[in-house]
């Protein structure tokens, strides 16, 4: 699905073993990697300055991992003393990227920090995907499991759907990725409709459910022009419960949804049902921009 991509670690999100699997990365249909690390200056130890040695044992932390796993594609290491925020800009218009990841918070939710001392005014000036995983399923990874799940990173994509404007901005985006990468790694998605206000009227919860049926149907017939396996499935119930069943259910690579910070980010934080399905999604979360 993507081609240039920036992975940003703290080395406690687990992010930089990425660096010992860049064969499987490639595999994924990578070509060019940049991993970040940012030792802001104001955080170094030195008095005097920028301290280089601090900045040269992180460089020596990824490389170890590029020594591992050497491939053909074009990998580098950042290590900056600016901003992580500055950092990340300049990258993403130095290096074309197409995608950044980052760990996610392991303690809350979407309105903490996120990338250590990068809040989350990051995200809604994105116009790239941005995927999150959970430092807890990174580090706990053996090396065999890890060398899968970065070949399969987007192979199986989980799109909560419900007809209304940002499902459809949604499905367009992966569309537009798709159509844009002949070799994409995404096979499958799983189109899921959670109806959460059942009417106790049967003939009303039977409309609503043929109308979410027949809504899938058409979104399912227009992804398999892409070659894509897709599956549906309408569910009763609450929808961040029910979203995470049919994550385990259908065995995926990780969730996509739009960027929550370009769209209903002040209903993300006040709501506690959102807190509650970020910190006990297991999944990586795959953000796409707000575009219209």
């Amino acid at each position: 699905m993507f081609e240039r991509g920036l992975i940003c670690t703290d080395f406690k999100d687990g992010l930089y073993r990425l660096a010992q699997f860049v064969p499987q990365l490639e595999a994924c249909g990578f070509k060019e990697l940049t991993f970040l690390h940012c030792i802001p200056a104001w955080q170094q130890k030195s008095s005097t300055g920028i301290d280089r040695s601090a900045l040269e044992q992180a460089k020596n932390k990824l490389s170890k991992g590029l020594e591992i796993s050497p491939s053909e594609i074009d990998v580098k290491i950042e290590i900056s003393s600016a901003r992580p925020r500055d950092a990340i800009d300049h990258l993403i218009n130095d290096r074309h990227i197409e995608i950044i990841f980052l760990g996610n918070s392991a303690r809350n939710a979407l309105d903490e920090k996120l990338f250590g001392s990068v809040s989350a005014d990051l995200a809604p000036h994105l116009s790239i995907p941005l995927m999150f995983i959970r430092p807890q399923l990174i580090s706990v990874y053996t090396e065999e499991e890890l060398s899968l799940r970065s070949q399969h990173l987007f192979r199986s994509l989980l799109i909560p759907y419900n007809g209304n404007e940002e499902s459809k901005i949604l499905v367009e985006s992966l569309k537009v990725i798709a159509k844009n990468n002949s070799q994409t790694s995404l096979k499958q998605c799983v189109l899921l409709w959670v109806v959460e206000d059942i009417s106790r009227d049967e003939s009303v919860r039977q409309s609503r459910l043929n109308e979410a049926r027949q809504t899938l149907d058409k979104v399912k017939n227009d992804l398999e022009t892409l070659e894509l396996e897709v599956f549906t499935d309408i569910r009763q119930g609450d929808y961040y419960l029910e979203t995470v069943e049919a994550g385990i259910n259908y065995n995926i690579s990780a969730i996509a949804s739009l960027n929550p910070a370009q769209q209903n980010w002040l209903e993300m934080v006040v709501s506690n049902r959102a807190k509650e399905f970020v910190k006990q999604c297991w999944f990586p979360l795959l953000f796409f921009p707000h575009k219209k």
